[in-house]
């Protein structure tokens, strides 16, 4: 059936209006109906709470007056007091969130209070402007006597440093001449550039030609047997630089050098820590050697050796043969002390390590003992097989800990931190750990982190023999840093200096005309350390004392009797003891205590960048001191840090 038009416009006009009417909201009782979907609207919110969720009150029988409607609140009407009804304790009132176990009012009521039945709110308590720090200097813990020491001992560095450097050329050490005369053109050209010709090798005016003289040219077997002998010498004295210690940098440098003199400049050279790869070209091809280097360490005595070997052959004093034969003699060079002597030497440089930590007599008789027993182990090592090498530190530092927390259970008073470190120092990697931001500073990445790597795995090592021992024995392995110490004399840790570098000489078999110029350069280094201490705190101490002592030690290497910088270079990296700070640090990270161990670990990085720059800005000084002391004479400057 089909409608008229007239009734089709009525029921589209029923239809829009029911549709306008259930879009529009009811009021029931003061709130909004809601159908459920999206958002309940502001008015409804606590309505349906209430409706849903309180439950009726015990005088819910008593029949309520109606309240009353929006439009009467509106005209202003007010309820009679008489209908008020009191609320009760479990009805809900508006303007608060059922949600709230605390009853806390909504803000919109707080509003709508009157402002004089507010509380007034407390003041917050103002907290103190942050201020302007403490200068170090005022805080610094270091007593005003061993200030004025190294205020002293740096005068008389200076002093003595300033009467070097105005010697006369005639008093300078004949060592430092070349004592045959060179082999060869190119060492010729060499010698030309290192020393200016004597009157009597000038030639005439008259007979001097602008052409240069001609050279007979050699063979090819000639060539490649020259190439075949700088090659042989350059890896020799490679390995033998890098078993010492010395960076990657100097050592390139160093046989860069070398081949120029030999009259192969055209080598190719490649140095890690752990391999040498040398190239020279012949022909067509290119001959290429790669040996393994850093298995074997060396002493003291042999790195001074193998540093003089290394100083003639790039001034070309030294064949090739020469220099092979000269390097495989100091490898085999025994100690020059018997092992007793030099396990009282060790005692000793543990005794003058527990000294500058500041130990007492009851904590440097217990260093005493242990490290008489650590420096027998130490030469015991070299009759192990080389697999075993790696278990040692783990040993030596369980052996340490385990004698160092018994004694502190029956001996309450003992500090357990000097007499724990001192005799691991010949395990403690600080020289490695320097020379490796030393190569990262400079570029050399991969020698860098190699070494930072092995460093940071000898620590580990060492804290885990720590741990292990402070769990066998119930102690907790922080009492390692936060132990205190009573000093003897306010001159302890001075006298622990020479004690310190005694020790190092006999242990290490360094030539005893040496000993003098080695205590310069660590009195050096630690007066530079603690006035670094007082004026910029202990974190940037060390760089101080390694700016102070690196010019010091380049002079002293150009001395008649004065041992190469690498040498003097090695015990003041042992007297900063970085590692000794890496090693606390890390025992406290392992042990759980992270605050400590974090912090013990970034004062250890610290020290180590301050190390190097302070190494790295030195050599620019001391290259100046050693050019003007030596004029134009080349030296071996190593960067050994």
């Amino acid at each position: 059936m089909s409608l008229s038009p007239r009734w089709r416009a009525r029921s589209s006009i029923v239809v829009c209006s029911l549709l306008c009417l259930a879009a529009t909201p009811v009021s029931v009782d003061g709130a909004e109906a809601w159908d459920g979907g999206g958002a309940p609207p502001e008015d409804a919110v606590w309505w349906l709470a209430a409706e849903e969720e309180v439950e009726p009150s015990p005088s819910a029988d008593v029949e309520a007056e109606p309240a009353p409607s929006r439009d009467e609140l509106r005209l202003g009407d007010e309820p009679a007091p008489d209908d008020e009804v009191e609320p009760d304790e479990d009805e809900v009132a508006p303007g608060i969130d059922e949600d709230d176990e605390d009853g806390e009012q909504d803000p919109e009521q707080d509003l709508e209070q009157d402002p004089e039945e507010q509380p007034e709110e407390e003041p917050e308590e103002e907290r103190p402007a942050p201020g302007p720090s403490t200068p170090a200097v005022r805080s610094s813990p270091i007593p005003l006597g061993s200030v004025l020491v190294a205020v002293g001992v740096l005068l008389v560095g200076a002093i003595a440093l300033g009467r070097l450097l105005r010697r006369r050329p005639h008093d300078r050490p004949a060592a430092s001449a070349p004592a045959m005369p060179l082999r060869g053109t190119i060492a010729e050209t060499a010698a030309s550039e290192d020393q200016p010709p004597s009157a009597a090798e000038v030639p005439p005016p008259a007979e001097v030609s602008s052409a240069p003289p001609l050279q007979p040219v050699p063979s090819v077997s000639e060539v490649a047997r020259v190439d075949r002998r700088t090659l042989d010498l350059l890896l020799e004295v490679g390995k033998a630089l890098i078993d010492s210690g010395d960076a990657v940098s100097h050592v390139h440098d160093v046989l860069r050098r070398i081949a120029t003199v030999q009259g192969a400049s055209h080598v190719g050279i490649m140095v890690l820590p752990t391999a040498l790869i040398v190239s020279i070209p012949e022909g067509d091809s290119v001959e290429t050697e790669v040996a393994p280097a850093g298995q074997q360490g060396l002493r003291l005595d042999q790195v001074d050796e193998v540093v003089r070997i290394a100083t003639a052959a790039e001034q070309g004093r030294l064949t090739p043969a020469e220099g092979i034969a000269a390097i495989a003699a100091a490898r085999e060079r025994p100690p020059p002390t018997s092992d007793r002597v030099r396990v009282g030497g060790y005692m000793l440089l543990t005794v003058g390590l527990a000294m500058l930590l500041r130990g007492g007599v009851l904590e440097l008789a217990v260093a005493a003992g242990l490290g008489v027993a650590v420096g027998a182990l130490q030469l015991a090592s070299h009759r192990v097989r080389d697999s075993y090498q790696p278990v040692l530190p783990v040993v030596a530092a369980f052996g340490v800990a385990a004698a160092v927390f018994g004694l502190g259970r029956l001996l309450p008073q003992l500090a357990v931190f000097p007499p724990l470190v001192s005799p691991l120092i010949a395990f403690l990697p600080g020289a490695v750990l320097t020379t490796a931001v030393f190569e990262l500073s400079t570029g050399h990445v991969i020698s860098g982190a190699g070494r930072l790597a092995a460093g940071m795995l000898r620590l580990v090592l060492l804290a885990l023999g720590i741990l292990a021992a402070a769990q066998l024995l119930g102690v907790p392995a922080a009492e390692v840093t936060t132990a205190t110490t009573t000093a003897v004399s306010v001159l302890e840790p001075w006298v622990g200096v020479a004690v310190f570098g005694i020790g190092m000489v006999v242990f290490h078999g360094v030539r005893r005309a040496s000993l003098g110029w080695i205590l310069i350069v660590l009195y050096v280094a630690y007066a530079g350390q603690v006035l670094g201490g007082l004026f910029f705190g202990t974190t940037l101490s060390a760089f101080f004392g390694a700016l102070a002592m690196t010019p010091v030690a380049m002079v002293v290497a150009r001395q008649e009797h004065g041992p190469p910088a690498l040498v003097s270079f090695m015990p003041g990296f042992w007297l900063l003891v970085p590692g000794a700070l890496g090693l606390a640090g890390i025992t406290s990270f392992l042990d759980e205590d992270r605050v400590q161990g974090i912090d013990s670990l970034v004062t250890m990085g610290t020290s180590m960048v301050g190390i190097a720059l302070g190494v790295l800005l030195g050599m620019v000084v001391g290259g100046e001191l050693t050019a003007k002391l030596m004029g134009s004479a080349r030296s071996h400057e190593p960067a050994d840090v």
